[in-house]
């Protein structure tokens, strides 16, 4: 273990000091399918690249003129056969190893082989942002869209090298969640394959041992994340509890032993984007300017308990509660039936009506008016347009600033793997999947978002995840209760 634990510390400069890189994807299952695969990976960066030139390096006008025309678009067998193989490439245990981070995210120029294919990082990006659009036309395949787009080993992996080479240096505790669809042999290289690539983590802050227990190790990076980081209470945005009702097994698996309900279970293989703390603009002193409840972070760790100061909002009650929208394709079909059902039991009524629309786009109207995410109205202060939403695939305007795909990513990182919960009052609310009826809605001192709590006893809590209510992200709740009610509460 003494020798792992060596070679572990080593392994970054091993990479970085390398000429070049080769990743081995094994043998192909079909030479015919492989060869046709690496085509269509040429004529998606052929296309990207050509409309990035004539587009004046406007991505997204770029991506408003796809269409199921295109030559890369699988259309007939040989297209189809390249696609095949496309998913087959993306789908190689290759790109779910942790330690491929190393290799991928490196300075140093790779090129990936599959028995005497070969193609390199340039590639494998052009044909996963091709399938991530694709997906949003009519026959395109559902499996190819899920083994080349989002949340897939390959698209992250990639992803993670664009970023390197943009300075787009991530936190710890990001990096942790980008490695969370990770296949890890040791549980413990979930967080030790990282530490060379974070430059939040003090040099020995984290000693490469692999006779700690995982479970132990997990709580002491929630500990330094929480107490220790900048980022404070943003760890919990990676904090999700299970449930059995949902179809997705990553969302239902339960692991033992189990973590304190506080503590990110990096064992799940869950990636949903935080949708309600994200854009909150942060003070010279580090904390938020908007919160839900103001004031310093005051939290204390004893034993397995994270103690911290807030209030629970124990009065109020969840009334309604809708399914869970996992649809792993993206379908809005389903929180369109939640929005529909929620109007029609309030009898369509207006200020219902805006309240639904807003908490679907996780709206907080805290922009000043010269910032530059202003352009896009309906992002943040504006209102979820279902009509934008159904032309989401053919753009009648690419020059508007209301671009469908825009408003599309902000309606889906806000209700993917969530639910909507109706709260007393008419108070709309977007909850996580583990929800249900009895829990309550929570606010620490400078948390990003508000909280969903489960009671157990006195001031003991189950941590259930983030969630929104509309009305009261940005301090309206502390008007609310009376003052002098922030207390401790206990996160078991």
């Amino acid at each position: 273990m003494a020798e792992r634990a060596a070679q572990v510390r080593s392994m970054k400069a091993i990479y970085e000091g390398a000429v070049r890189i080769y990743g081995w994807l094994g043998l192909p299952h079909d030479n015919e399918e492989a060869r046709a695969a690496v085509v269509i990976m040429r004529e998606c960066n052929k296309y990207l690249r050509e409309g990035l030139r004539d587009n004046n390096d406007d991505i997204m006008m770029v991506f408003s003129k796809i269409t199921s025309d295109l030559a890369c678009f699988p259309h007939d067998a040989q297209s189809e056969l390249g696609w095949a193989g496309i998913a087959r490439i993306c789908d190689s245990p290759f790109w779910r190893r942790a330690w491929i981070y190393q290799e991928v995210s490196t300075p140093t120029k790779i090129s990936f082989w599959y028995g005497h294919h070969d193609f390199d990082d340039v590639l494998v990006n052009a044909v996963a942002t091709m399938a991530i659009n694709f997906a949003k036309l009519p026959g395109f395949p559902e499996n190819i869209a899920k083994s080349c787009g989002h949340g897939s080993g390959a698209y992250s992996m990639i992803d993670a090298r664009n970023r390197r080479e943009n300075g787009q240096n991530l936190s710890f505790a990001e990096l942790m969640q980008e490695m969370r669809v990770a296949d890890c042999t040791d549980l413990r290289d979930r967080v030790y394959c990282l530490l060379a690539h974070t430059s939040d983590v003090p040099a020995g802050r984290f000693n490469i041992d692999y006779q700690i227990d995982p479970m132990e190790l997990f709580v002491d990076v929630a500990r330094y994340l929480i107490t220790e980081s900048k980022g404070g209470l943003e760890i919990f945005r990676y904090v999700f509890t299970p449930t059995a009702e949902s179809t997705q097994e990553a969302f239902r698996a339960r692991f033992q032993p189990s973590l304190p309900s506080w503590v990110p279970d990096w064992r799940q293989k869950v990636y949903l984007d935080s949708a309600f703390g994200h854009f909150t603009m942060t003070a010279d002193d580090g904390l938020p300017l908007y919160t839900p409840l103001s004031g310093p972070v005051r939290v204390r760790v004893e034993s397995s308990q994270l103690h911290v100061q807030g209030l629970v909002m124990r009065d109020t009650e969840i009334t309604l509660l809708t399914n869970i929208w996992d649809d792993y394709n993206r379908s809005w079909q389903a929180p369109l039936k939640w929005y529909n059902d929620l109007l029609a039991d309030f009898g369509s009524c207006p200020s219902v009506d805006m309240a639904i629309r807003r908490s679907m786009l996780g709206n907080r109207t805290f922009f000043k008016e010269d910032h530059h995410w202003v352009q896009y109205k309906y992002r943040r202060g504006g209102l979820l347009d279902w009509q934008v939403i159904e032309a989401t695939s053919s753009v009648p305007d690419p020059s508007s600033p209301t671009r469908p795909a825009y408003m599309f990513a902000d309606f889906y990182n806000v209700c993917y793997g969530r639910r909507l919960a109706v709260l007393d009052h008419r108070r709309i609310a977007v909850v996580p999947a583990g929800a249900t009826i009895g829990d309550k809605i929570a606010a620490f001192q400078g948390g990003h978002s508000l909280y969903l709590l489960r009671p157990l006893h006195d001031d003991h809590f189950q941590f259930i995840g983030e969630c929104y209510v509309d009305g009261w992200m940005n301090g309206e709740i502390a008007h609310e209760k009376a003052e002098g009610i922030v207390r401790t509460i206990r996160l078991v």
